[in-house]
């Protein structure tokens, strides 16, 4: 299969960043709400998405300093960093998400600080969560992780050093790095409240 490099592939990174992980986390979010029934679904959504960008955009600042240097040096080390640093987060975010999905149902709690503190007793915490842990859900989140992963490493594919067009590259990291800072701030400076 013959796929054609775009030399701009590199720039693209933080608009494929930030939808990438907007379509999984979303994946994650129905997957969470139909194994556990949750009602109010549209609500539900639609105030997580306003938080959910704000993660996004944290993500992404993650991996600025290494995607702007790698646009002026183009080192291969530095584009495999920053690919095994989203990988990093992909796999812990998959995992807190996956433990949410598995615990609501047992425990009426996601992931959070009080579900981590049953872990300063393992035993009882493996005993209270093993027997409710079916089949299925693992092959779903597995399914939903391998897929995020392939996905995410075609992101870093063909990725070039930028040599010309430098205005252009420059304006578009000053908007990308404003656009992150602000929509990490949070939602009031992104979203309208009526």
């Amino acid at each position: 299969m013959n796929l054609k490099i775009n030399k701009f592939e590199s720039i693209y990174f933080p608009l494929r960043i930030i939808i990438f992980y907007f379509i999984y986390i979303n994946i994650w979010r129905f997957f969470f709400i139909i194994y556990n029934k949750v009602p109010e679904t549209l609500s539900s959504i639609s105030h997580a998405l306003r938080i959910d960008f704000s993660m996004h955009c944290g993500v992404f600042l993650a991996s600025f300093i290494p995607w702007v240097i790698y646009l002026v040096f183009g080192k291969e080390w530095i584009r495999k960093f920053i690919m095994y640093l989203n990988f990093t987060i992909f796999i812990v975010i998959s995992l807190v998400e996956f433990a949410s999905v598995l615990l609501y149902s047992e425990w009426g709690t996601t992931v959070d600080s009080r579900a981590l503190s049953y872990l300063s007793h393992p035993n009882e915490a493996w005993a209270s969560t093993r027997d409710f842990i079916s089949f299925w859900p693992i092959i779903i989140g597995l399914t939903i992780l391998i897929a995020g992963i392939k996905r995410l490493s075609a992101i870093f594919y063909g990725w070039k050093q930028v040599k010309d067009y430098y205005a252009q590259v420059s304006l578009f990291v000053f908007v990308a790095a404003a656009g992150s800072i602000i929509g990490l701030r949070g939602e009031k400076y992104c979203f309208y409240y009526p």
